[in-house]
């Protein structure tokens, strides 16, 4: 991660990343004396809160835009609905939306043990943009550091 990072850095590649101080967080899992990458702090990022009203995990905080896989839609068609849904990104925004895997994991609630799979997509936003919910579906968004994304990200909130 550091060395893809460090050549989009240097290339010039990513609006993101000209504020590069060369100054790392760590990024890990609590109680973990690993690291599972380090980022340089110059990186920020959008979460969103849920809403009060939703069903699942009502005001907690959550990743810039999330939906589930309907009948019908495939992936990147999900994506793009959701990402204008929740967040208003549309357009020339969205086509710019790159995908960069899944996450695999469980999780457990007082229904009992769920597999979940999260398929993951960057995407640069202009320096100017801020997301608007159209759905009702987000009570805020919020700009984070890197830093300041990991520990929310480590926090119950999340």
């Amino acid at each position: 991660m550091a060395e893809t990072l460090s050549h989009l850095q240097k290339d010039n590649d990513l609006v993101a990343l000209k504020g590069w101080r060369d100054e790392c967080f760590a990024v890990s899992a609590p109680f973990c004396h690993e690291n599972l990458l380090e980022m340089d702090r110059s990186l920020c990022i959008w979460l969103q809160q849920r809403s009060f009203t939703k069903q699942t995990w009502p005001g907690k905080w959550d990743c810039f835009v999330s939906g589930g896989l309907a009948v019908g839609y495939g992936i990147l068609e999900t994506t793009i609905k959701e990402a204008a849904e929740e967040a208003s990104v549309t357009g020339d925004i969205a086509k710019n939306l790159i995908p960069a895997g899944c996450v695999s994991f469980y999780f457990e609630s007082e229904r009992g043990l769920f597999p979940n799979t999260e398929y993951v997509y960057d995407l640069e936003l202009p320096l100017d943009f801020v997301p608007q919910n159209a759905d009702g579906e987000v009570e805020s968004f919020e700009l984070l550091t890197a830093e300041e994304c990991v520990q929310r990200a480590l926090s119950p909130q999340f």
